[in-house]
């Protein structure tokens, strides 16, 4: 967009005007289409290449978690004592629960690629903002790889796989040892779910931070240019 501002104003004015764009050009550097286009064809990169492993992942535990619901169903159904048909409904519902979990959990790298694909990029505007919105892609996937390896998941699991070997517990009196063995192996299913997180995102973005262009947008050039007239002069404002 071009603009022409016209003003007659005093030398002073002018230098001063000079000065304060000039200071704000330093502090604020325009970064080149080049630039742009390259950092822009890195995060496109990226979140395309690890688009396949956050949906396999996602995929993954989505069936595992729906397999043992099912599996557990089926032993309910044909359990010959109480303390079976207990067992396997806390294990169907603790299945339950991880499955909702990964479900509703957000999973921006499972799309992003794609998405990211569908905005135009045909001029430097386009492409300063796909960048942006490429960075936000970036960092909002990253930020959920951290999260999915870190103390919640696994303090959460912990605490739903203990309150699941107290219920086996308390309703069988103790008889069943089941409960104990269902708290062991869901404490080890969490951990595998949490080692096997994707992490392309989280290393990706570090990376791009090290490069000190992160979270930077670049700023829309600005000119300014001096006409000299009677008595002082036209400034004329470009953007």
């Amino acid at each position: 967009m071009l603009g022409r501002v016209p003003a007659k104003a005093p030398a002073w004015i002018l230098t001063v005007a000079v000065l304060t764009v000039a200071r704000s050009a330093h502090a604020q550097p325009v970064a080149d289409d080049a630039d742009v286009t390259a950092r822009l064809a890195w995060i496109e990169g990226v979140l395309q290449r690890d688009e396949p492993n956050v949906r396999l992942w996602r995929g993954a535990w989505l069936g595992i978690y729906s397999a043992v619901v099912l599996t557990e169903g089926a032993l309910i159904a044909n359990a010959q004592t109480p303390a079976t048909r207990i067992n396997s409904g806390i294990s169907a519902g603790l299945a339950s629960v991880g499955f909702t979990f990964v479900l509703v959990s957000p999973s921006t790298g499972s799309t992003a690629g794609s998405l990211l694909q569908t905005l135009p990029a045909g001029t430097p505007a386009e492409r300063r903002a796909k960048l942006a919105r490429a960075e936000a892609l970036l960092r909002a996937s990253a930020k959920e790889e951290r999260d999915g390896r870190g103390w919640f998941p696994r303090v959460g699991g912990a605490v739903i796989n203990l309150a699941g070997a107290w219920l086996s517990w308390a309703t069988t009196r103790g008889t069943s040892g089941m409960g104990w063995l269902n708290l062991a192996a869901g404490l080890t299913v969490g951990e595998v779910q949490v080692f096997t997180t994707p992490t392309g995102a989280m290393r990706a973005w570090a990376q791009y931070a090290r490069a000190g262009v992160a979270a930077r947008a670049p700023a829309p050039s600005v000119g300014l240019s001096i006409a000299p007239s009677v008595g002082g002069g036209t400034l004329r404002l470009s953007f």
